[in-house]
């Protein structure tokens, strides 16, 4: 879990991608990790966003506690799609982690990205996201390419 420095605000200028990126798996065909080899931890800075403001979305992803498992670097590097309900605006939908400089590792991976909410926001947003990644379980266990769907809420002041 991101502390202290690690929680960057959202940036000044808010710059949004252009918009021909195409989600990494629209139609869900990626096997699930339902083992849970790999956990999402999100926070969101400021934790409540005022209507027309912005937030940072930060997104830890690391190897389960407890459990050999290791991200496999020789493999494409873990990718974070994120979508935005109606009226918001994200930076950027899909990001990319930089991969270990060895072909196995265990460190936390971390992602983050700016979302605007619209003039009018009320409630709490429901962003969807998901992460690919390649992982391996034990020193030559079997290597998997998996989704991970990680929910985002963004609380909204009044």
């Amino acid at each position: 879990m991101p502390t202290g420095s690690e929680l960057e605000q959202p940036a000044q200028r808010f710059a949004l991608e252009p918009d021909d990126v195409q989600p990494p798996d629209p139609r869900d065909r990626i096997q699930h990790d339902v083992s849970r080899l790999v956990l999402a931890e999100v926070t969101v800075v400021p934790p409540r966003v005022k209507p027309g403001e912005s937030a940072r979305i930060h997104v830890s992803l690391r190897p389960g506690a407890g459990r050999k498992v290791h991200w496999n670097n020789e493999a494409e590097p873990l990718r974070l799609w994120v979508e935005a309900p109606p009226g918001w605006q994200l930076q950027r939908r899909l990001l990319r982690a930089p991969q270990g400089r060895i072909p196995e590792s265990s460190e936390p991976r971390q992602l983050e990205v700016d979302v605007r909410a619209p003039a009018d926001a009320r409630g709490t947003a429901k962003l969807s996201a998901y992460a690919l990644y390649y992982v391996c379980e034990d020193v030559r266990g079997a290597c998997q390419f998996l989704r991970l769907d990680i929910p985002i809420e963004v609380p909204v002041d009044k």
